[in-house]
């Protein structure tokens, strides 16, 4: 896509020693930008401006719009909800660039907004240290990290807020999503694809705010364990949590984890268990209910669940995998993760599977399709 900015276009390079501040021009900010934004950027070896330390005979926004371009960080604060540093921010997000978000009140930040990294403060002594303590740090990880995407700027530091043996009770639930969505961040960044790391991120979102409104502390206080003791997707963290917890009150999240997810974590975890039943009836009904999400990393835990002996239900199983295979590549929805892992199920099947040789033969053609996709 071709971007055509109404300033018009910049020639401008990027200076690596360059923060940029946006923020309200009001009087009661102007501390927060020169005793203290000011005073982390001094430490990092950074010139720290705002629009009203540039002097030309441009407009305004032609100042904003070439300092967002040159600036290596960008930091915003959200405080009482600015819509002209709401442009600003949308501007900077859309070139590129790292926007670190600053306010003295979570609710400033859009509900789409928060999954990016952000530093609440308080306007006092004590909660100034703190701000510019996180301020540094995540200048500083971004600093050290050249290569920027959209979520890089989610900290993968421990947070500041909390001990890594808190079990988070007793905390806010806004508290609790920024430090889980803190702690997962390496994990998440993992993922090279950009778009579908945002749908996923939004479906962990909405289903955190489900979770959260369970209002079971047992819930929360199980799934701060796992967040803790290990580096987990957030869907695979609250899964293992809710499949050990009995409650009735676990089933509503339970079955909105199910609805919600994007990566068929849910469904995978749902085959596993309906796998170890005898009876065919119930495998089918989740294999089915798998092929009906469209989620081929779910058909890969299929085909280790599935009875690998050649027997009708799993020829039907084979079949279907092929058929929803194709019915993708038809519709040219098949992205290249979806290609290896497509070509990786069929190729499992015609090497390890007893097969008829007119079902193999269908498989090879499939296969041998993928691989064209895949050159």
């Amino acid at each position: 896509m071709r971007v055509e900015p109404i300033f018009g276009k910049s020639q401008l390079r990027s200076e690596p020693d360059l923060c940029f501040v946006l923020m309200p021009f009001m009087p009661h900010f102007a501390p927060v930008f020169i005793d203290h934004i000011r005073k982390v950027c001094n430490k990092l070896n950074l010139r720290c401006l705002r629009a009203d330390d540039i002097f030309s005979n441009s407009s305004i926004i032609d100042d904003i719009w070439c300092s967002i371009i040159k600036s290596r960080v960008i930091v915003a604060d959200l405080t009482s909800k600015n819509p002209n540093v709401f442009y600003e921010i949308g501007i900077a997000h859309t070139i590129g660039k790292p926007v670190i978000l600053i306010t003295q009140d979570i609710e400033d930040i859009p509900f789409d907004l928060r999954h990016i990294r952000n530093i609440i403060y308080k306007f006092t002594p004590r909660g100034m240290e703190e701000f510019e303590s996180s301020l540094y740090n995540t200048i500083n990880h971004i600093m050290e990290n050249p290569v920027l995407s959209l979520e890089q700027f989610r900290s993968d530091l421990v947070s500041d807020s909390f001990p890594e043996t808190s079990s988070l009770k007793a905390y806010p639930d806004d508290y609790i999503k920024n430090f889980v969505f803190d702690r997962l961040n390496e994990n998440f960044l993992r993922k090279n694809a950009l778009e579908l790391c945002f749908f996923r991120k939004i479906a962990d979102d909405m289903f955190l705010d489900v979770l959260l409104q369970e209002k079971n502390p047992s819930l929360k206080s199980n799934i701060s364990k796992f967040i803790e003791k290990y580096t987990l997707p957030i869907s695979e963290a609250i899964m293992i949590s809710l499949l050990s917890e009995e409650s009735q009150v676990a089933r509503p999240a339970v079955k909105a984890a199910y609805q919600l997810s994007v990566d068929g974590y849910f469904s995978s975890k749902i085959l596993e268990i309906t796998s170890n039943n005898s009876s065919w009836e119930v495998r089918k009904d989740a294999v089915f209910r798998i092929v009906k999400l469209n989620d081929l990393h779910s058909l890969e835990t299929l085909a280790q669940f599935t009875n690998p002996k050649y027997d009708p239900e799993y020829h039907l199983t084979i079949m279907s995998m092929r058929n929803y295979i194709e019915s993708l590549m038809g519709d040219n929805k098949l992205i290249n993760g979806d290609i290896m892992t497509a070509i990786s199920i069929i190729d499992h099947h015609i090497t390890n599977s007893n097969i008829s040789p007119h079902n193999k033969d269908l498989l090879s053609q499939t296969l041998t399709r993928l691989l064209e996709l895949a050159k």
